[in-house]
């Protein structure tokens, strides 16, 4: 249901790891770290971490890899004078794209990917996520909206096929901000997250281990990429769980990229 209000509830995220925040481009952390009460053990982020099982392949992949499975919803989040409870909006569903010098492997073409299922938009842990992160990235700059892009990710592994997290390599996506957060992992090694400075020199890497372990990195001045994901037996099926979060305005370059 596109342009449909959704409910939200007061964000319970404790501020003050985003404060450094646009200065350090970056930020690392764990979802039940920054929460007034843990996250990750209820039940209803065990309801959101099963979304994970029903992606489709990534069809749009010209490295003609099939180790990828994702759905893509956009939404529209405010808060009336900075205050009081947010307000999230399922967007009407479009396709992506994004100029090849942002993405030289799958870049230049709409990609039509599905949607994120009802059930998952409607899941508070969900919603709590993605009204806390846009609340509190709004009082780092001073807004009280953002356009907001979601990916559900699942790259895969296994003995032939090794998994691509970031299969375009070392990359900016055309944002204000863009959030990494694992979900689950299973059978894997590898899949280093990595932010790096307009000059591409380092700045922080981290390994998502843990269910809400996160990177949140100021986009437009930095570049991401992640190390390559094999199985930890070195027989078996890996699979490692992200979702990713893009945060934007509307009048921006980057809505110009979702094509309704």
């Amino acid at each position: 249901m596109p342009d449909a209000p959704l409910p939200t509830t007061t964000p319970s995220f404790v501020p003050e790891v985003f404060l450094s925040l646009p200065d350090s481009l970056a930020v690392s952390s764990s979802l039940d770290e920054i929460s007034i009460t843990p996250v990750t053990t209820t039940d209803d982020w065990a309801a959101l971490s099963a979304a994970w099982d029903d992606l489709p392949v990534d069809r749009y992949m010209n490295d003609g890899g099939t180790y990828r499975r994702r759905r893509f919803s956009r939404f529209h989040h405010s808060r009336e004078n900075g205050a009081g409870r947010g307000r999230l909006r399922l967007k009407a569903h479009a396709p992506y794209a994004q100029p090849l010098h942002l993405n030289p492997l799958n870049g230049g073409m709409l990609r039509h990917f599905e949607p994120i299922l009802p059930q998952t938009i409607a899941n508070p842990a969900f919603v709590a996520l993605l009204d806390g992160f846009a609340t509190v990235l709004g009082l780092v700059d001073g807004v009280t909206s953002w356009d907001i892009n979601v990916y559900l990710n699942r790259t895969e592994t296994d003995p032939v096929q090794t998994g691509l997290p970031v299969p375009e390599g070392l990359h900016r996506d055309g944002v204000r901000y863009s959030l990494i957060m694992g979900i689950a992992r299973r059978n894997v090694t590898g899949a280093v997250n990595s932010v790096h400075d307009d000059d591409r020199r380092p700045l922080l890497s981290r390994v998502l281990e843990r269910p809400g372990d996160f990177v949140l990195l100021l986009d437009e001045r930095t570049y991401h990429d992640a190390t390559p994901v094999l199985p930890a037996d070195g027989t078996g099926r890996g699979t490692r769980d992200v979702i990713v979060v893009e945060f934007y305005h509307a009048d921006t370059a980057a809505d110009q990229l979702y094509v309704p």
